[in-house]
């Protein structure tokens, strides 16, 4: 196990970084790779794959498990109970990153901007029906949509 982490811890912890953005929670999920690899090292078939690629496999559930355990809280910030269709388990595995992608940059962009793109996308409200809801003029409410759809663009490319 010692060699195990020794050749491939970093390369690990490069992965878990670039899918959680968040290096404690990468060092964590390194962690518990090696961890589980340890309590199910019967089921590692050399024949059928390196141990690389049995670890990196290790790497996505484990990542996996963690995006699914912050998921709750990246949405609440949005604060509306009516979001329509939000990824469960059974999703594909790459919308649920993109679920993700998405909850994270929402948590990067103000409150405002966080609440005229629910209303606009998630709800699917009207310019109209928002101004109302918002008690803010239309035009505010289409600039504010442009605005934060910039936002966003600049968060998911962060």
């Amino acid at each position: 196990m010692a060699s195990a982490y020794a050749v491939h811890a970093g390369e690990l912890l490069g992965f878990c970084r670039r899918s959680l953005r968040d290096y404690a929670a990468a060092e964590d999920v390194v962690q518990e790779v090696f961890m589980r690899a340890w309590r199910h090292c019967h089921r590692f078939e050399p024949g059928v794959a390196s141990l690389r690629t049995w670890l990196f496999a290790i790497a996505r559930n484990a990542v996996i498990d963690v995006v699914r355990a912050g998921r709750r809280r990246a949405w609440q910030l949005l604060d509306h109970h009516d979001l329509g269709q939000l990824p469960t388990p059974d999703h594909d595995l790459n919308q649920l990153f993109d679920w993700e992608l998405l909850a994270a940059a929402l948590d990067r962009i103000s409150v405002d901007h966080r609440t005229i793109i629910a209303g606009f996308y998630l709800r699917q409200r009207t310019y109209e029906e928002l101004a109302s809801e918002l008690g803010i003029p239309m035009g505010t409410v289409k600039s504010r949509l442009y605005y934060a759809l910039r936002t966003l663009r600049a968060a998911l490319g962060q």
